[in-house]
């Protein structure tokens, strides 16, 4: 991923820290955030290589999320171990200090430190050998370090409010959300809306007999072949547990069901290699469509499909049932 730094700095117009202040305080985009960080940084540093990377993995690894290097910016996601490095050294002292940065030129380490003095991450800044901050210079970047550092803890937290954080996918509340939101385009404009709603057959047993943490890798793997089957305006949750749902906006019946044997081959036809063990699963999947015979709210819709899993799941497993009205109880 890279921008251009030009146009970038086109679009941002940095007037002044006032301004800076104000675009990262208002996104809600990680990877936005990180383009009007190193942005920002640049303009009023005049630095050609900055780095920002984020502690992971209970803090024994850095993780880089932006570069900006040779006028562009790209997110490399590559991971770092702490230990005897510099990020090692300022996660122990919270405090910025001059390294030589990863690209071997001298670098200003400065730490991000978040709510209750927890140390988030830090901004690397590639300077000059000779090169010296003046005061003001100094004051500026602190600030821009401290904002930056609390944007960052809030796009974390509305993250976790909306995305769950195994799957990566909605959580409940959201797709609740999202579910009226599509069920009154539909009324409002026409066209049709499907719903899936997924249980893993079984998923007691994986736990039971592999673990949690193997029942884990389950959900997230299944969590990614949905996204792999799914376009880009379809909304998918983890509704709780080893229950899943897809919303379809402008699908039919008849391509929901294409969608959903799709999916179910795709999960039947895997093989999860986890701690030594091949393992296979399956889905049971519960249907229902917009509009249909007395299928027209958004609770008709998710209730419809939910009563056809659940008796799909009291008959036989790995199968599909697709609800034809509102009381529709059979496959």
């Amino acid at each position: 991923m890279a921008s251009n730094l030009t146009s970038m700095n086109e679009e941002i117009s940095f007037r002044n820290l006032d301004e800076a202040a104000r675009l990262l305080a208002s996104e809600t985009d990680r990877n936005r955030l990180v383009n009007i960080a190193l942005m920002s940084l640049t303009f009023f540093t005049h630095s050609k290589r900055i780095e920002l990377w984020l502690f992971v993995r209970e803090d024994n690894f850095v993780k880089n999320i932006g570069l900006l290097s040779g006028g562009k910016i790209t997110i490399p996601d590559t991971y770092i171990p702490t230990g005897d490095t510099p990020f090692g050294t300022i996660l122990e002292s919270k405090e910025a200090g001059i390294y030589r940065s990863t690209s071997g030129a001298k670098g200003l380490y400065l730490p991000m430190i978040g709510s209750k003095s927890r140390i988030q991450g830090v901004l690397v800044i590639d300077i000059s050998e000779n090169e010296h901050f003046t005061e003001s210079a100094q004051q500026t970047i602190n600030i821009l370090t401290a904002l930056i550092s609390a944007s960052l803890e809030r796009i974390q937290y509305y993250h976790m409010a909306i995305y769950d954080g195994l799957t990566g996918l909605y959580v409940r509340h959201q797709f609740d959300i999202r579910i009226h939101e599509e069920t009154a385009r539909v009324k409002r404009y026409g066209g049709n809306l499907g719903l899936m709603f997924a249980d893993i057959d079984h998923f007691k047993r994986f736990n039971d007999t592999y673990g949690h943490p193997v029942g884990d890798k389950i959900l997230r793997k299944i969590g990614e072949i949905f996204r792999e089957a799914s376009r880009e305006t379809d909304v998918l949750a983890r509704y709780g547990g080893d229950e899943f749902v897809i919303l379809l906006p402008q699908t039919n019946s008849y391509n929901t069901i294409n969608m959903a044997e799709r999916i179910n081959n795709m999960i039947k036809n895997h093989t999860f290699k986890i701690q030594g063990h091949n393992i296979k699963s399956t889905i049971t999947m519960g249907i229902s469509t917009v509009p249909q015979n007395g299928i027209d709210t958004p609770q008709d819709l998710f209730e419809s499909a939910d009563r056809v899993l659940i008796d799909a799941k009291r008959s036989c497993k790995n199968r599909i049932f697709v609800a034809n009205n509102i009381n529709d109880s059979s496959p």
